[in-house]
C-alpha cells in the first residue's frame, strides 16, 4: 500500500489519536449509555465461544455468501487474486485475528455498503510468525476476553489476511473502537498451501489500547487459536473470564457467571469496574516494527508482496 491516507474520517481519526488516558475516560462514559440487557445460559455460552466460527482456509466473502477457495479451479482462483491483490484494485491487507475472521459477523458488518466491490473481501488464511493472538485486558460486552496480539519470537498463529478497500478499513476501523490501528512492519505472514506464490506481510493490523491480559506475568494466549511454538499456555475463554473475575470481585465471588452477569445488568458500572481492575495485569504491545496511523491519517507504505504468476500486488 502506498502512503497515501488510508482513512480520512476525521471523527475517526479524532478517537484514533485520543491518548490512552482520555480514551479510556471517553468510553466509560460512552458505556454508560450502554442499554441493560437480559442474561441468559444461552448468551454467557455463546459469550465464551469467542472467537466464533470461522473457516480454516482461505475464502472469498461476496455479499453474506463464503466461496472457499480451494474448492474452485486454478483459473477462477487465479481471477479472484488478480481482481484483489493487483494494485489498481486498491485493496490493503489488514490483519485478522478474532471475530473478523468469521464470515458470518464480516457479512453484517459490510452489508450495508452500497456498491458490490464494498461488500466482497478476500480472506486468506495462513500463520502469522513471531507473534501471538492472546486476550485482552478487558471483558467485553459479550462476556468473552478479546483477541490481541503480542509479540512472541519463534510462535506462530493461525491467523488471516482480509484485502479490503478503503471503505472496509474504515468501516472495520470504527467497529474496533477500543484498538488502535497501524502497521506491522516486518511481520512475515504466510499463505496456506492452496494459494500459490503469495506472501503478504507487514499488514495492517488492530492492537487493544488495554494492552495483554498477563495475569501470571505472561500474555494469555487464545487457546482457541492453533498455534505452534507459544511461550506459555493457551487458556479457554472461561479460564480467562473467571481469572479476570477474580480480579474484579474477588476470589470465590461467583466467577466468569457473575462477572458477566454484572456486564449485562449495567455495562458502564461494568466498564468502570473492570478496565482499572485488570490495568495492574496487563502488557503493553511491544513489537519493534509497530507503526501506528498518523494523525493525518496516513500508514507506512508496505514493501510489495509476491503474487502468483501474472498478478502483480501491494500489500
Amino acid at each position: 500500500m502506498a502512503s497515501a491516507a488510508a482513512i480520512t474520517d476525521a471523527r475517526l481519526l479524532e478517537r484514533l489519536m485520543l491518548p490512552d488516558e482520555a480514551f479510556l475516560d471517553h468510553f466509560v462514559e460512552l458505556a454508560s449509555h450502554f442499554p441493560a440487557r437480559e442474561w441468559t445460559r444461552r448468551s454467557f455460552e455463546h459469550g465464551l465461544r469467542y472467537p466464533w466460527t470461522r473457516p480454516d482456509r482461505s475464502y472469498l466473502l461476496r455479499d453474506g455468501e463464503t466461496l472457499l477457495l480451494h474448492d474452485v479451479g486454478d483459473a477462477e482462483r487465479a481471477a479472484i487474486l488478480e481482481r484483489h491483490l493487483a494494485p489498481a484494485a486498491g485493496r490493503v491487507a489488514l490483519l485478522a485475528i478474532g471475530s473478523n475472521v468469521a464470515p458470518k459477523n464480516l457479512a453484517v458488518k459490510l452489508a450495508h455498503h452500497e456498491d458490490a466491490e464494498d461488500r466482497e473481501v478476500l480472506v486468506l488464511a495462513g500463520d502469522l510468525h513471531d507473534l501471538d493472538v492472546v486476550a485482552a485486558a478487558a471483558v467485553a460486552v459479550y462476556g468473552a476476553m478479546p483477541a490481541t496480539l503480542a509479540a512472541s519470537p519463534g510462535t506462530n498463529v493461525r491467523a488471516a489476511v482480509m484485502l479490503v478497500t478503503a471503505t472496509q478499513l474504515t468501516t472495520l476501523t470504527w467497529g474496533e473502537m477500543t484498538y488502535r490501528l497501524g502497521r506491522l512492519q516486518g511481520a512475515r505472514f504466510t499463505v496456506e498451501d492452496a494459494v500459490q506464490g503469495v506472501e503478504l506481510d507487514s499488514p495492517l493490523g488492530f492492537v487493544s489500547r488495554w494492552g495483554a491480559f498477563a495475569p501470571d506475568g505472561a500474555a494469555a494466549s487464545l487457546a482457541a487459536i492453533r498455534a505452534t511454538g507459544r511461550r506459555a499456555r493457551g487458556w479457554t475463554q472461561r479460564e480467562l473470564v473467571d481469572r479476570a473475575a477474580d480480579l474484579v470481585l474477588g476470589p470465590a465471588r461467583g466467577g466468569a457467571e457473575a462477572l458477566t452477569r454484572s456486564g449485562y445488568r449495567d455495562p458502564g458500572a461494568a466498564v468502570a469496574r473492570i478496565l482499572p481492575a485488570l490495568r495492574p495485569s496487563a502488557q503493553p504491545f511491544a513489537f519493534p516494527g509497530w507503526t501506528p496511523i498518523a494523525p493525518d491519517g496516513t500508514l507506512p507504505p508496505a514493501k510489495p508482496a509476491v503474487a502468483s504468476p501474472g498478478t502483480s500486488a501491494e500489500a
